[in-house]
């Protein structure tokens, strides 16, 4: 059987209608009329993977289904309730700012603003949750944890502070300061996705936390970070502020105490600043410190000895080496805490 697809009586053999030549698919059902040879010509009927009169491969001449593009399922991630400290930074003066610069010039600025507080953020281990204009709010904490989230917050906001005295260098000529103020403050959020529709979902913390952070940042001067009572009680050994009382905030119905950062202390380690809140007993070290106590005694008496002190981290190995320290009391020291 030769000829063309579609040739005058040749069916449809799914639904037995005849086609007019020329046609490669039926009419009435849309099956396939039969498949062409590109060697012989021959007409096959439909479902051939190989031509009956030559044995040449088929092309499949069949319609394929149309294709449906299927977006996977937005996940939504589980929100989680934590411990978080938000900080809010924002520039002062901005209107200022921008009235007096080109609003190329001004976007220069900004990135320039923006790309040096991510440093000092980025530095300490912080995210940028989002970029608010001239302002930021910043996360430590979330969406990871450090155990010093806290005090790595303070210390990202002197960061920005001392970046943006140095941006400043570059608009001197042109008379323009710029300043930000800055509010931290530790507590409890939800912390997840947020948004809907066809919106960009955007990951975020919801609760009193953010809105303390940010009427604390609409309080402080120009150049000046406030924190609460709770960020100050985390870093209180670490870092030097002065207290400015109890506040009452704006939509706030408790006040809230707030402290002006100053500088940080020059302090050597979680433990040297555990001593500014002052020591309880050691308890549980007597077999150690007897054993250091007799090392120590043979190597005054010119047998050198080396004594590793291994464990967990925070488990209080310079604290018991500081007690073995203490009870030397004034004997000559040949160690020192690591």
């Amino acid at each position: 059987m030769t000829g063309s697809i579609g040739a005058p009586g040749l069916p449809c053999t799914a639904c037995g209608i005849l086609n007019p030549p020329g046609m490669r698919f039926c009419g009435q059902c849309g099956g396939s009329l039969g498949q062409v040879c590109a060697a012989c010509a021959s007409v096959n009927p439909p479902g051939f993977r190989f031509c009956g009169q030559c044995s040449n491969p088929l092309e499949t001449l069949s319609s394929p289904a149309p294709a449906i593009a299927i977006a996977p399922p937005q996940v939504v991630q589980q929100a989680e309730r934590r411990q978080i400290t938000v900080m809010f930074c924002d520039l002062v003066d901005s209107a200022e700012i921008s009235d007096q610069l080109d609003p190329e010039e001004l976007r220069s600025l900004l990135l320039s603003y923006q790309g040096a507080a991510a440093a000092a953020v980025e530095r300490h281990q912080g995210t940028i949750a989002q970029y608010l204009g001239d302002g930021l709010l910043i996360y430590f904490g979330y969406p990871s944890a450090q155990e010093d989230d806290a005090q790595r917050a303070v210390k990202a906001g002197l960061d920005i502070l001392d970046a943006l005295r140095r941006l400043n260098d570059q608009y001197r000529s042109r008379q323009i300061v710029v300043q930000a103020r800055i509010g931290i403050h530790t507590g409890l959020g939800v912390a997840g996705d947020v948004g809907g529709g066809n919106s960009k979902r955007e990951q975020l913390v919801v609760g009193k936390t953010p809105n303390v952070a940010a009427r604390l940042q609409a309080l402080a001067d120009k150049n000046t970070i406030l924190i609460s009572g709770s960020t100050w009680k985390l870093v209180a050994a670490y870092i030097e502020c002065e207290s400015l009382g109890s506040l009452r905030l704006k939509g706030l119905g408790d006040q809230v105490e707030a402290y002006k950062v100053l500088r940080t202390k020059n302090v050597q380690g979680r433990f040297h600043a555990s001593l500014h809140h002052g020591l309880v007993p050691l308890c549980g070290r007597q077999k150690e410190l007897q054993l250091l106590t007799d090392l120590f005694a043979l190597s005054l008496s010119g047998q050198g000895q080396t004594l590793l002190v291994r464990a967990d981290p925070g488990i209080g190995k310079s604290r018991f080496v500081h007690e073995f320290q203490s009870q030397l009391q004034g004997r000559a020291q040949l160690i020192s805490a690591a």
